[in-house]
């Protein structure tokens, strides 16, 4: 009886090794599939998606124009003369200037620019190459603008220019110290810009300049626009990922959620190989607790081949016979976290219970 009952308990357990087995090998391979279908997932997105930069027009242009007011005489009948002519220096009243600005770009940006008008007298040698005398002078205060949302914004500023007074002040330096000297009178369009949004990065210094010549019986005017630049420029718009292939991109998806499943199974493997751990550990740790003093670890294996081998079928009845028997009850640990055997070894017989992780799941 006892040799059926060992034939069907060794059974029992090669069934409960080899199940185990598999278990573990199907784990295990779960795993590499599930590394495997990650990282096809993440290298087909990466291949079907492209980070790209647009190329965003702007457009600026800039222009100086002036009317040059007279004083009373006996030849000109109208009261000014048009750009671009030479005119005579003891006609000339007043100057009126204006800086013109145009700005467009093909995006809606937030811009935000100020602009400011200064004059600066300069007296040099005959030759220009050395100055004796400079000062400037401020002929429009400083302005700020904020633009939101737009594509454009466009300055037209137009102010006097007190000729006679820039004239006299050259003439008077000339007098006085008795050099032989040339004179201009150079005003200056001072434009500064800049965008405070993601869509592009656009700053700049722009100058627009008038130039007067002081101190002649003729005077010819010129203007300097070269600093804008009338024509179109481009700019680096924000940065956006755009799909290169949607066949990479639905076969990365399909991964993804490979993967994805196979993630849920692994989580929930561990769940229950941890759970069965559990319960495991938990029996045997009550036990030891609970009966320390009576229970010797070994790390002796019953020799079951040799006397009578006695299976009982709960740690109580094995406590009953130490009872009986007055005898420490042996504890072995056949696998970690798996199987064990308590056993007592009286003349020719063992009386043993073994403990299964298996056999706990079932009993549960």
């Amino acid at each position: 009886m006892t040799r059926i009952s060992d034939k069907n308990s060794k059974s029992k357990e090669t069934k409960n090794i080899k199940r185990r087995s598999n278990f573990n090998a199907l784990f295990v391979f779960n795993v590499l599939l599930f590394v495997f279908a990650l990282s096809q997932a993440i290298c087909l997105l990466m291949l079907s998606l492209t980070v790209k930069q647009d190329l965003i027009k702007y457009k600026e242009k800039g222009s100086v124009d002036y009317k040059v007011y007279l004083n009373k005489n006996d030849f000109y009948e109208q009261d000014y003369l048009e750009k671009d002519m030479v005119y005579v220096s003891s006609l000339i009243n007043n100057i009126s200037t204006t800086f013109n600005y145009n700005f467009n770009v093909d995006s809606e940006s937030n811009i935000e620019y100020d602009y400011e008008v200064v004059g600066e007298i300069i007296i040099y040698d005959n030759n220009k190459e050395n100055v004796f005398f400079r000062k400037e002078y401020n002929l429009v205060d400083k302005v700020t603008q904020k633009t939101t949302n737009v594509k454009d914004f466009m300055i037209n500023k137009t102010f006097n220019i007190d000729y006679g007074y820039y004239n006299s002040l050259a003439n008077k330096f000339r007098k006085n110290y008795g050099v032989s000297s040339k004179s201009d009178f150079v005003v200056k369009f001072k434009l500064n810009y800049h965008n405070d949004d993601n869509n592009m990065k656009v700053s700049e210094q722009k100058d627009m300049t008038l130039t007067i010549p002081l101190s002649e019986n003729e005077v010819t005017l010129k203007t300097d626009v070269s600093k804008i630049s009338n024509g179109e420029k481009f700019v680096l718009g924000k940065k956006h990922v755009v799909v290169d292939s949607t066949r990479k991109l639905v076969s990365s998806i399909l991964m993804a959620l490979i993967s994805l499943f196979l993630f849920i199974y692994i989580i929930i493997s561990l769940f229950e190989i941890r759970l069965h751990r559990n319960k495991y550990d938990a029996f045997i740790k009550k036990i030891l607790r609970e009966y320390d003093r009576l229970i010797v670890n070994t790390t002796t294996s019953p020799n079951l081949f040799k006397g009578k081998v006695i299976d009982v079928n709960s740690f109580q009845e094995l406590l009953d016979v130490r009872d009986n028997l007055s005898i420490p009850i042996m504890y072995y640990v056949l696998e970690e976290h798996k199987k064990c055997v308590f056993y007592l070894n009286h003349d020719k017989e063992i009386f043993i219970l073994k403990v299964n992780e298996s056999d706990l799941e079932k009993s549960n």
